[in-house]
């Protein structure tokens, strides 16, 4: 019924975390509607034992247009959760 707002995201984790247990923390989050890995990286430029997953995440409301604000928020906490549960970091 609301327009969606999607965000791509891309975070640093180490090799053991897998993309279901990242993508579940992000579904968790009541403002998100679908999360899907879309790109995984390993290589130059990473850490050892680390890799750098990218996920399209879909934000939605039932009860109105989310704004940039509210995006932003969601998304912050999303991270936040991450870092806690899995030491993920956000990708430059």
């Amino acid at each position: 019924r609301f327009p969606i707002a999607v965000r791509d995201v891309a975070m640093i984790v180490a090799e053991h975390v897998t993309s279901a247990q990242i993508r579940t923390i992000i579904e968790a989050h009541p403002m998100v509607t679908k999360a899907e890995v879309f790109d995984v990286y390993t290589g130059k430029n990473l850490p050892p034992n680390k890799r750098s997953l990218a996920y399209r995440i879909s934000f939605q409301s039932t009860e109105g247009t989310l704004s940039t604000h509210q995006v932003n928020q969601a998304q912050h906490e999303i991270l936040k959760t991450l870092e806690q549960e899995t030491s993920a970091t956000l990708r430059d």
